[in-house]
């Protein structure tokens, strides 16, 4: 089960604690008693306010330490031959069959997001040359990126290897070539391994905020998120969010909105209905949005939302699509599902946020802000 967390746990830990039998945590980054200082990934209401920067700058603390460590071969390789063992097993298995047709389903929508992103600007130029077809000299967004975030060590847990082996075979048959990958838990050997399978470690005290972001010429993004804490969503959220803008020729005429970066990803994460299913059980309980570290790009205003409930705002945009039950490592993918948002849904809810306009109507919307601007 998902976690309703408010904010991330203070042992620098993105999974949500006891959400996987086989996870085994940090001895060094948990209590005395060896238990997480954030049990069940539910912290207390008095520490929201400040457990994003504690956990931040314990992540740089953790990142450093890896990059000191002693490697061991012998791990590696044993981590290396379970993970590649796993992508084989998973590659022949109804439960990747059934993925993998709704995972390139949503990423040739996300392709087609990156594609009208990447064309934009081009096109308001061409727009105001007499003549011009909006249709040449169009730039080709490149084949797109995954990155993954709390997936834990693969050489410590069962399930944090099934869910890299998936990550690798959704790579793979993707053809995605640029692959990254942050948790605060991973260490030296973990590192190796990911390496071997082409995915380079992040440092995960910025990685939600800026790896996990769709950039504009980077094609679609692939995030791969299941089992994260709540408030890491709320970030990943945030990154992917910028309001809708409204293009126009040099000479001022309305062309097109341009769609959020959330458009152009693919989410392998949390269902959100079972967040807000939760919301609505526990109303009073809805944990706001981390507040923003001091010099984050996050720290400029983004329309007003980058101090809301954005999981709360955006969820009920989003097109999700359950995994089927995985039998041989049911905790490994819970509550998981693929989730995407159509750039239709998400200018209308942008621009009506920042215009304060209806959202009842989306085409009577575009057109009223249209001329407003």
């Amino acid at each position: 089960m998902v976690s309703q967390s408010a904010a991330p746990s203070e042992d620098t830990a993105w999974q949500v604690a006891g959400s996987r039998r086989s996870r085994r945590r940090n001895p060094a980054a948990a209590g005395s008693a060896g238990m997480p200082l954030c049990h069940g990934g539910l912290c207390g209401g008095g520490a929201v306010s400040s457990a994003k920067s504690v956990a931040s700058a314990a992540a740089a603390g953790v990142y450093e330490t890896v990059m000191e460590e002693v490697l061991d071969p012998r791990a590696v390789e044993k981590a290396s031959n379970c993970v590649r063992e796993r992508a084989s097993r998973l590659s022949v298995s109804a439960f990747a069959k059934t993925t993998d047709v709704e995972v390139h389903a949503a990423w040739e929508a996300a392709r087609a997001a990156a594609l009208c992103s990447a064309n934009s600007a081009a096109s308001a130029s061409t727009a105001s040359i007499a003549g011009t077809d909006l249709m040449t000299d169009l730039v080709a967004p490149e084949k797109g990126r995954i990155v993954c975030l709390g997936i834990g060590s693969v050489v410590a847990s069962a399930a944090s290897a099934w869910q890299l082996a998936l990550a690798l075979h959704l790579a793979e048959t993707l053809g995605i070539t640029d692959r990254a990958w942050a948790d605060p838990q991973m260490r030296a050997a973990d590192v190796a391994v990911g390496e071997e399978f082409g995915f380079a470690r992040i440092d995960p005290s910025v990685a939600p905020d800026t790896a996990a972001m769709a950039k504009s010429h980077s094609g679609p993004l692939l995030l791969f998120m299941p089992h994260c804490d709540r408030a890491l969503y709320e970030r990943v959220l945030a990154a992917n969010w910028e309001g809708g803008e409204i293009c126009l020729n040099d000479e001022g005429g309305f062309l097109a909105p341009v769609a959020p970066p959330l458009g152009r990803v693919v989410l392998v994460g949390n269902s959100f209905k079972v967040y807000s299913a939760r919301d609505e059980l526990f109303p009073t309980t809805v944990p706001a949005a981390p507040e923003v570290d001091a010099g984050s790009r996050l720290d400029r205003p983004v329309h007003n939302v980058h101090t809301g409930r954005l999981l709360q705002r955006l969820g009920p945009l989003a097109h999700e699509r359950p995994l089927p039950e995985f039998e041989q490592c049911p905790e490994a993918f819970n509550d998981t599902a693929i989730l995407t948002f159509s750039c239709e849904a998400l200018i209308v809810e942008a621009l009506a946020g920042r215009h304060g306009h209806d959202t009842s109507n989306g085409d009577a919307l575009v057109t009223s802000i249209a001329g407003d601007e």
